[in-house]
């Protein structure tokens, strides 16, 4: 009974593999896209892209969706879009964030639902400290 039920488990957990597969990866993306800074969020959403399409849209054999929000460098519409992205969207993971102070406006939205999110200009030196989180990974510096 027990090499039945044991099977009958194993023939289920594979029959579903290719269906989770499929499902698209949802990332989002944060930056600033507008204002007079935008270059710098548009440079980081066409490298972003650039090397998407060099993955063929795909990571770890999934599809992949990005949804951008513009943070418009204010720290109050950061932590719209980022709360946008985890209770409406339901990403995945969270990257982006150039600037420190829009960055820490959206940290907690961020720690408290356990989304993984790569940091990838903002260097608040809080992360390194009080603010250190699992969840949170930062390539910047600290400033």
């Amino acid at each position: 009974m027990k090499r039945i039920l044991m099977g009958t488990v194993a023939l289920l957990a594979l029959g579903t593999a290719p269906a989770l597969a499929q499902q698209p990866l949802k990332i989002g993306f944060i930056s600033t896209f507008s204002g007079p800074v935008a270059a710098i969020g548009n440079d980081m959403r066409n490298s972003f892209e650039l090397g998407l399409d060099h993955l063929g849209r795909k990571l770890g054999g999934r599809p992949v969706e990005v949804i951008y929000e513009d943070d418009q460098l204010k720290p109050e519409i950061g932590v719209q879009k980022t709360q946008k992205l985890i209770e409406s969207d339901k990403v995945d993971f969270v990257v982006g964030y150039i600037w420190s102070n829009v960055l820490l406006a959206s940290l907690k939205p961020l720690i408290d639902s356990k989304t993984f999110t790569i940091v990838t200009n903002a260097g608040a030196s809080q992360l390194a400290g009080e603010l250190c989180s699992p969840y949170v990974f930062s390539t910047s510096w600290n400033n």
